[in-house]
């Protein structure tokens, strides 16, 4: 597996004025005169992405995808000044600078700030940086503790994913301040002082890592799968529509935990660790409803790792990317039910479930004679539901196939040699009921999980998992209905379905992943 970092970009560039006309501090001209301000000390910082964004083993090639505007934008920010774990300083919000004029500047490009210390408690000796979320947002106060900051556990991807919504925090590394921190060497008496010095470098992350998936370059290979379909050999195909999540992180800590573990994981020259600790909360799965193309975001999730009783590793509660996609047969959607294992069309299935009825049941015409008839499709259906009677349980990628009367006036009569006629009228006929698995449209899809590196699953914060699929192989797990509002993976029992995919992970460190579907 090669692996590779989701990178913010390299040192910036960009000079910003450190006040405005609305909150000027004293002693400064209204419009962000550079005049020294009385009893206040002066820092510089660059804001700057990690380096050499690579695993434990070194990556093959280029390891690093630049962000794109949406992803660099930066809105608004605070800067947090410590002596320890203690704040010595009112934090410093950045969304009153003007950023060269730009409405949205990107993080590649911010460098160069002067940061004035309007009398602080002593000189700060490290700084956290917070961007693109406000105290009130996170929760914390002016003179919030490093440990309170780092308590910080929330929902930083839902609506925080487009341009200049991207959460980021100063990157976590053992070597930093505290892990987090990064240290400050000197405060300057004078803003020229603080210009002509070198920078504080202020690494930074982005909070959620990025996952796309697409086909490899000539198309993924969709294995033909030759199987009977109402008695008749027929060759099936998977196309893909879209992919998903499953046991995504429904929140993420602010500042990422790499307390007590492995140093062999540890970049201090590059300010990267290259793995987390798990964040407790509830993980989130998904559904059809929720299948797109292209990129998406998911935040921090750490596979637990379990070892069988010959040393097998699994890993449980692994952030998994959940593929969609349309079987067809001449290259049209088939709807499938497979029932003791032989496969039909819904239509094939329905006529073989009303022939069994009709070799039971008749109706009844009158006229001038009687006439007693086997039932047909004129007089039942079967229709697939979810809602099953007391002792029945269906497994995610079952249906509940019930024969039923189209109309529910209908009589039904069954034979009886001691009628007058030789038939009974029945009053509460017991039509026929079956566990089946159906694809319902032909939905279905394949699962596999993300992998950091070859010894390891999970993700991790401001990387890039790019997923390509190989192959297509098996007919997946059925989707019974398309409108549930979750799936939970599984491969169905005495089903071979696998998906083949390989990961390329960059930083925004990227990760690839090379996979088969259905294996």
């Amino acid at each position: 597996m090669k692996l590779k970092l989701f990178m913010l970009g390299a040192l910036a560039a960009l000079a910003v004025a450190a006040c405005t006309k609305d909150n000027a501090p004293a002693g400064t001209t209204p419009g962000g005169d550079e005049v020294t301000v009385a009893g206040a000390s002066y820092l510089k910082v660059n804001f700057v992405t990690p380096g050499k964004l690579t695993t434990r083993a070194d990556a093959e090639g280029d390891a690093f995808e630049y962000g794109t505007d949406a992803e660099n934008a930066v809105t608004s920010g605070t800067l947090f000044f410590f002596d320890g774990t203690t704040q010595v300083a009112d934090p410093f919000d950045l969304s009153s600078l003007t950023w060269n004029g730009e409405t949205t500047p990107s993080i590649e490009k911010a460098s160069g700030i002067v940061v004035v210390l309007e009398n602080p408690l002593k000189n700060p000796t490290s700084v956290v940086a917070v961007l693109n979320a406000s105290l009130d947002e996170l929760g914390l106060s002016k003179s919030s503790t490093l440990d309170e900051i780092k308590a910080v556990v929330k929902d930083f991807a839902t609506e925080k994913t487009t341009e200049g919504k991207f959460v980021m925090s100063s990157s976590a590394y053992d070597g930093a301040e505290n892990d987090v921190a990064a240290k400050i060497e000197t405060v300057y008496d004078t803003r020229e002082a603080a210009k002509a010095a070198p920078s504080v470098k202020i690494p930074v992350e982005r909070v959620v890592a990025k996952v796309d998936v697409q086909e490899k370059a000539d198309g993924a290979t969709m294995t033909a799968n030759t199987i009977n379909i109402d008695g008749k050999e027929a060759t099936v195909t998977a196309t893909i529509d879209g992919w998903w999540f499953d046991n995504a992180a429904s929140t993420s800590k602010l500042l990422k935990d790499i307390t007590g573990l492995e140093a062999a994981d540890n970049d201090a020259a590059n300010f990267r660790f290259y793995w987390a600790k798990p964040v407790p909360g509830t993980l989130k799965h998904g559904a059809l409803k929720d299948a797109k193309t292209g990129a998406q975001y998911v935040q921090e999730n750490v596979g637990e790792a379990e070892k069988d009783e010959d040393g097998n590793v699994t890993f449980k509660n692994v952030t998994q990317v959940v593929v969609a996609a349309t079987l067809k047969v001449d290259n049209k959607a088939v709807a499938l039910v497979k029932y003791l294992g032989t496969y039909y069309t819904e239509e094939g299935f329905a006529t073989k479930a009303i022939n069994i009825e009709a070799q039971t049941y008749y109706t009844k015409a009158e006229g001038e004679t009687t006439t007693y008839t086997t039932v047909g499709e004129n007089d039942l259906k079967v229709t697939f539901t979810d809602k099953v009677p007391s002792g029945i349980t269906l497994k995610s990628y079952e249906a509940y196939a019930k024969v039923e009367p189209n109309d529910p006036s209908t009589k039904f009569y069954v034979k009886d040699a001691t009628a007058e006629d030789g038939f009974k009228a029945v009053d509460n006929p017991t039509f026929g009921a079956y566990v089946v698995q159906r694809w319902q449209d032909g939905q279905t899809y394949y699962f596999v999980p993300i992998k950091h590196d070859a010894d390891r699953a999970g993700v991790i914060r401001n990387h890039v998992y790019k997923l390509t699929v190989n192959s297509i192989n098996g007919l997946g797990t059925p989707i019974p209905f398309k409108d549930v509002k979750e799936i939970i993976p599984e491969i169905p029992v005495e089903t071979e379905t696998y998906i083949s995919a390989e990961i390329d992970i960059l930083a925004w460190k990227i990760v690839e992943q090379n996979v088969d579907l259905g294996k």
